[in-house]
């Protein structure tokens, strides 16, 4: 179903370019490889040589530390541990690779040099934009050409536009805020459309005033019933100029959609719908285009959280996390779920497979050899890495 307070701000759809994969220099960790952390991991982001992937965690209830993993030979290891000033949420690096954006809970924003990063020691921070205690940072992205940052303020209803090339320019000392896009309420998940045209955003719950019926059972016994989440569209060239006119269109994406990530060739956004217990493919056409929303809903166990599709586009891999596994909604364990085949517009041929995990898995990626992906396991203080099937 359509947001009537978003209906009126349809906008041609374009097509978009599909995405193309970056050969590794070192090789995968075999399956089922396991590292451990010396903390709770959050977001994760692997450089595109395949040797680094940088950790961003937990090490107490206001602590963090960025831990950086090399590969120095078909395996990961702890290679060096940077201190953060809260603890660790989301992380992107810039599409030229020379960045690395992590976001903290305590409203933080550090940017570090990646080259640094891969030295054994020296200070890597070059910077840190203050969002204030209270705004929820919890995940960023770049625009195509590095010239925006996003950040998804999570208690704040909003996301942080920068100048991210200004920044740059004026060594990382000066504030370089644009403004805000406003959102529903607790905004979480981004993801960019492969020509950097639209930026996309999920929301947990939609606002009192969007006319959204209550429809979601409570996650906890603390909770009432409340509304279904949303997926936004940003028009990105807007947002560098004006911020709060950028939305450009937006669906219902069941309840609590938490993560959202991008077919390669552009057609269908993927959402984790946590308190669905379901995986959404949602055409990206839809978020502009009049009358029936065509959402397919995929039912993988209880909590899916991190999501990611295969560079190929032909697997969509999912952290079922079961976060709420003492409640009677969410019966079901703690895995993580491959739908296979995904590349083509029919869902007949989808079928899904899944691994068990030990501990809550949050987040997951694919490493640049298109075939691995890495979950981080967040109770166990351990990152896993899988080899993804034919």
């Amino acid at each position: 179903m359509r947001l009537a307070v978003l209906a009126a701000l349809g906008v041609a759809f374009s097509l978009l370019l599909p995405a193309v994969a970056r050969a590794a220099d070192c090789h995968a960790p075999a399956n089922a490889s396991i590292v451990q952390v010396p903390g709770f991991p959050f977001g994760m982001a692997a450089a595109s040589d395949g040797c680094w992937i940088f950790v961003s965690m937990w090490t107490g209830r206001k602590s963090g530390a960025l831990t950086v993993l090399h590969d120095s030979g078909d395996t990961f290891s702890v290679a060096r541990e940077v201190p953060l000033s809260g603890g660790g949420s989301g992380e992107t690096l810039t599409h030229d690779g020379k960045l690395l954006i992590v976001t903290q809970w305590n409203g933080d924003v550090a940017a570090y040099d990646v080259g640094k990063l891969e030295l054994p020691s020296g200070d890597p921070l070059l910077g840190t934009l203050r969002e204030g205690r209270y705004a929820g940072a919890v995940y960023a992205i770049t625009s195509l050409d590095d010239r925006l940052l996003f950040v998804s303020d999570e208690s704040d209803r909003r996301l942080s536009v920068y100048d991210l090339a200004k920044w740059r320019r004026n060594g990382f000392k000066r504030d370089p805020l644009i403004g805000y896009v406003p959102t529903a309420a607790a905004p979480v998940g981004l993801a960019l459309s492969p020509d950097g045209k639209w930026l996309y955003s999920t929301s947990q719950k939609a606002l009192p005033q969007m006319g959204v019926s209550s429809s979601c059972r409570p996650e906890t016994g603390r909770e009432r019933r409340h509304p279904q989440g949303l997926l936004l569209r940003i028009d990105v060239d807007k947002a560098a100029k004006h911020p709060r006119d950028s939305l450009s269109g937006g669906v219902q994406a069941g309840c609590n959609p938490v993560r959202v990530a991008m077919a390669p060739d552009g057609n269908y956004l993927w959402v984790s719908a946590r308190d669905s217990n379901a995986v959404l493919r949602i055409p990206a056409s839809s978020l502009t285009a009049h009358g029936h929303v065509d959402v397919t809903s995929f039912n993988v166990g209880g909590g899916p959280v991190g999501i990611a599709v295969r560079p190929d586009g032909k697997q969509v891999w999912i952290a079922v996390a079961n976060r709420f596994a003492n409640t009677k909604y969410n019966p079901q364990g703690r895995e993580v779920v491959g739908l296979l085949d995904t590349a083509g517009t029919s869902t007949d041929q989808i079928t899904a497979v899944s691994e068990p995990a030990s501990a809550f898995p949050r987040e997951l990626i694919f490493l640049p050899d298109a075939r691995t992906f890495a979950v981080g396991l967040f109770d166990a203080k351990r990152i896993e890495f899988f080899t993804t099937p034919p």
